[in-house]
């Protein structure tokens, strides 16, 4: 039987460690990768409630194009309380468009706790998330998106602006349903203040590993070359 001489066998064990210790630290960058922003109107001095909602069949929606691909993450949306009494929770639906407009699709909801609206002025605009993740739902740049809003208690705010030189969002519009989100109208001069964020594709992850290998077996093979020249 052929034996592996000792010195290779620890170079190869050592190649083996590493090779395993690279990979976990692949893991890790990519459990750490940051989401990140892929559309958002954010709050102006002009935000406003402009689109009051409640139990019945009227629900306000925003379309936004997406700037970057990734797996959609949260939907975080400028809401206030309308009224004493905060709803018991916003439902916010993750829809697909037709042609820029909201479809009857819901391709998956996450609630926002109302009772986070308790005690904030009537009207004043509080940034609140939806979160998404578990979905795993990839949005594509460039491609058109909507979230509408709900809740089966209570009353809401949507607030947004209209738009105007100072403050405006072109990629998207407010639209408005009567009838539980199955046809829409388009709100065009206004639109809801909101941030879309999302996590890098696997294709990026994968570009990360590649390279921390690479590096990894550059570094293994200087080592030998050095050991190699070592009296």
């Amino acid at each position: 039987m052929k034996t592996i001489p000792n010195g290779k066998a620890n170079w190869a064990a050592r190649v083996i460690v590493g090779f395993a210790f690279t990979i976990t630290q692949v893991a890790t960058i990519a459990q750490g990768i940051t989401p990140y922003i892929v559309a958002d109107y954010p709050i102006s001095p002009y935000t406003g409630g402009i689109a009051g909602f409640d139990s019945g069949s009227f629900s306000p929606a925003q379309t936004f194009t997406a700037l970057g691909s990734g797996e959609l993450q949260d939907i975080t949306i400028a809401l206030a309380e309308d009224g004493p009494t905060p709803p018991n929770d916003v439902v916010v639906e993750f829809r697909s468009t037709v042609n820029g407009v909201p479809s009857s699709t819901v391709l998956a909801s996450a609630t926002i706790n109302g009772s986070l609206l308790a005690g904030i002025e009537p009207g004043s605009p509080v940034m609140l998330s939806a979160d998404f993740s578990s979905y795993q739902i990839n949005v594509v740049s460039n491609s058109v998106y909507a979230f509408s809003l709900r809740t089966d208690t209570g009353f809401a705010f949507g607030c947004g602006s209209g738009n105007n030189y100072l403050y405006n969002y072109t990629d998207g519009s407010l639209f408005t349903s009567y009838d539980s989100g199955t046809t829409w109208s388009a709100q065009s001069l206004y639109s809801l203040n909101f941030e879309v964020t999302a996590s890098p594709e696997p294709s990026t992850i994968a570009l990360v590993g590649i390279g921390a290998l690479a590096n990894f077996f550059l570094a293994r093979s200087r080592q030998r070359v050095n050991e190699k020249h070592v009296f």
